[in-house]
C-alpha cells in the first residue's frame, strides 16, 4: 500500500476503506473483542517472521514499519468525506489494555502462557498508538495507560535467568516504554508522584539494562518526562555531566596506560550510547541558551572525537555513532569543523567499511530530521491559515533562498566524499560484501536527497548508472528504482547530458566488482 504511486490513489483508497470496515466498523463489545483478536494474530505472525530473521530485538516497531504505516493510513483518511475510526480505534486500545492486565495476572500462574499473551497484546498496542498517540485519550483519566503499566516497568534480575527469557523480557519492557511514551505525548502533563517513580525507574533502566535498545527507549521517554519535570531535567544534566567526565577521564587513563580492559572498554562504549541518545533526544535540556552552551559542545566534540581517533576499532565506532546522533541532537553542530572533519575521515575510501556506513547514515538521519521538521511545520501552518487544500501532500523539497542546514553539510561532502565512495570497491580476500553494506547505505542516502533536492540531481546519474552494474541485486534493484523514479521520469534530459559519463563510470566499475 505505501509503495502505490498516486496516479493509483483510488486503489490506495479503497483497500483502506476494506480494512476500516473489516477492524473498526463498530464499537459494541463483541466486535471489539474479535477484533482485537484478529489484529493480534495477524500483528503476532509478521512478529514471528521478522524474529526468525533477525537475532537482537525486533521491537518495539517505529513509524518507518509497514505496519505502523498501514494504520497510520487507516486512521488518517484522505478521501473526502471519510471519518476516521478513532472511537472503534480507542474501544480496541481500552480492550487491549484489560487483556495486557490480566496476561500479567495469568503469568504468574503458567508463565508461559501467560508471557506470550503478555508480549502479543504489548506489541498490537504498541502498533496502534504508534500510529495514532491520540488513542490513549479515552475516558476522563487521561494518563490511564501509564497507570496502569508503569509499576510493570521493571527488570527480572534474578541469576540463572535464560537468555530467552531476558530477550521476551527486554521486548516488554520495550513496548511499555514505547505505549507510555505515546501517552506521554498525548497529554505533556504528569503528577508529582508519577513523574518522580517513573525518573527513577528510567534511570535504573539506563544504568543497568543488558540490552541497549531498552537503555535508548528509556532514555528518549525521560527526556519527554523533562517537558513536564524541571527536576528530571536536572537529573538528565547531571546524567550527561558524568557520562562526559567518565569520558574525559578514561582517556587520561588510557594515555598513561596505553590498554583498557574488556570490561573497561565495554563500560566505555555503553557511556558513549547513552551520551549520544541523550544528545539526540534532549539536546535543548542538556543547552541552557546561555554562555556556557558553546564550551560545553566543544567539550564534547573534542571527547567523542578524541576516542573516535585513538580506541579500540569497537569504541571508535561507537565514538562515530554518538558524533551522529550529537549532531541530529543539534544540526548546527554538523557545521563546525571538527565535526565535519571527523565525519569527513570516516567517509574516505580507505577507511573501515564500519565507520563508512556509521558515518552515511549519521548523514541521512541528519537529512530525514530536517524534512520531518520541514513536513510539521508546514502542516501547522497550515491548521493556522485553515486552507482549503489542507490534506494536500506537504513540500519537503527546500526552495530557493531556504536555509538549510542539512543542505549546507550534504554539498560539503557530496563530490569529495560520497560520489567516489559509491563506486569504491573493497575487496577483501574476493569478498566484496562490505562493499554492498556501503553501498546500501549510500544509496539511501542519495535517495533522501534526491528527494529534497540538496544538489544538482545531474551530478548522481554517473554514479546510479554504475550501481545498476553491481553484483548484488538487492544492490542493483534499489539503484535502478532511485534512477528511475528521481531521474528518468522526472528529468530525462538531465539523464541523456550525462549519458557518456555514466557508462564510462559504468564501464570501469563493472571491471573493479
Amino acid at each position: 500500500i505505501a509503495r502505490i504511486k498516486s496516479v493509483d490513489i483510488s486503489v490506495r483508497t479503497r483497500i483502506l476503506s476494506n480494512f476500516r470496515d473489516l477492524w473498526f466498523a463498530r464499537k459494541d463489545k463483541e466486535f471489539v473483542t474479535n477484533t482485537s483478536h484478529h489484529i493480534t494474530e495477524t500483528i503476532w505472525s509478521i512478529y514471528s517472521e521478522q524474529s526468525k530473521a533477525r537475532n537482537g530485538l525486533v521491537l518495539p516497531f517505529g513509524m518507518d514499519h509497514p505496519v505502523v504505516n498501514l494504520f497510520s493510513q487507516i486512521f488518517h483518511p484522505e478521501a473526502k468525506g471519510e471519518k476516521a475510526p478513532l472511537q472503534s480505534a480507542k474501544a480496541i486500545c481500552r480492550h487491549l489494555i484489560d487483556a495486557i492486565l490480566e496476561a500479567y495476572r495469568v503469568e504468574g500462574q503458567d508463565e508461559e502462557l501467560g508471557s506470550r499473551q503478555l508480549l502479543k497484546c504489548l506489541i498490537t498496542l504498541q502498533v496502534l498508538l504508534i500510529a495514532e498517540p491520540a488513542l490513549c485519550l479515552s475516558g476522563s483519566n487521561r494518563h490511564y495507560f501509564i497507570d496502569c503499566l508503569l509499576p510493570y516497568l521493571h527488570s527480572d534480575e534474578k541469576s540463572g535467568t535464560s537468555m530467552e527469557k531476558k530477550k521476551a523480557e527486554a521486548e516488554q519492557m520495550a513496548c511499555i516504554l514505547s505505549i507510555i511514551g505515546c501517552n506521554l505525548e498525548s497529554i505533556n502533563v504528569l503528577s508529582d508522584s508519577v513523574i518522580s517513580v517513573m525518573t527513577s525507574t528510567l534511570q535504573r533502566i539506563i544504568s543497568a539494562h543488558d540490552y541497549l535498545s531498552v537503555v535508548a527507549k528509556a532514555v528518549e521517554l525521560i527526556c519527554k518526562v523533562c517537558k513536564s519535570s524541571e527536576m528530571t531535567s536536572q537529573i538528565v544534566r547531571k546524567v550527561g555531566s558524568s557520562l562526559l567526565d567518565g569520558l574525559r577521564d578514561a582517556l587520561d587513563v588510557l594515555n598513561s596506560t596505553e590498554s583498557l580492559n574488556p570490561k573497561q572498554s565495554a563500560h566505555l562504549r555503553r557511556r558513549l550510547f547513552v551520551l549520544g541518545h541523550l544528545w539526540r533526544n534532549g539536546s535543548s535540556i542538556l543547552l541552557n541558551n546561555g554562555e556556557g552552551d558553546n564550551a560545553l559542545i566543544q567539550a564534547v566534540l573534542e571527547t567523542v572525537i578524541a576516542w573516535q581517533n585513538i580506541g579500540s576499532p569497537q569504541i571508535k565506532v561507537e565514538a562515530l555513532r554518538a558524533l551522529g546522533m550529537i549532531m541530529n541532537g543539534k544540526p548546527e553542530i554538523a557545521l563546525r569543523p571538527n565535526a565535519r572533519g571527523a565525519i569527513k575521515d570516516s567517509l574516505k575510501v580507505e577507511s573501515n567499511p564500519v565507520m563508512q556506513v556509521c558515518a552515511l547514515r549519521a548523514l541521512t538521519e541528519l537529512m530525514c530530521n530536517e524534512e520531518d521538521f520541514v513536513k510539521q511545520q508546514q502542516k501547522s501552518n497550515q491548521n493556522q491559515t485553515k486552507r482549503a487544500k489542507a490534506d494536500m501532500p506537504l513540500d519537503s523539497v527546500c526552495s530557493e533562498g531556504e536555509l538549510s542546514v542539512a543542505a549546507g553539510v550534504i554539498r560539503f561532502f557530496w563530490d569529495i566524499s560520497i560520489l567516489p565512495l559509491s563506486i569504491h570497491v573493497a575487496a577483501i580476500n574476493n569478498d566484496t560484501s562490505n562493499s554492498s553494506k556501503v553501498r546500501i547505505s549510500v544509496l539511501e542516502l542519495f535517495e533522501s536527497v534526491l528527494r529534497q533536492g540538496l544538489v544538482a540531481p545531474w551530478s548522481a546519474v554517473p554514479s546510479l548508472v554504475a550501481i545498476c552494474f553491481d553484483r548484488d541485486p538487492i544492490v542493483q534493484e534499489q539503484a535502478c528504482r532511485i534512477l528511475r523514479m528521481y531521474i528518468i521520469e522526472k528529468r530525462s534530459d538531465f539523464f541523456e547530458s550525462k549519458v557518456i559519463d555514466a557508462l564510462n563510470t559504468a564501464f570501469s566499475f563493472a571491471f573493479s566488482v
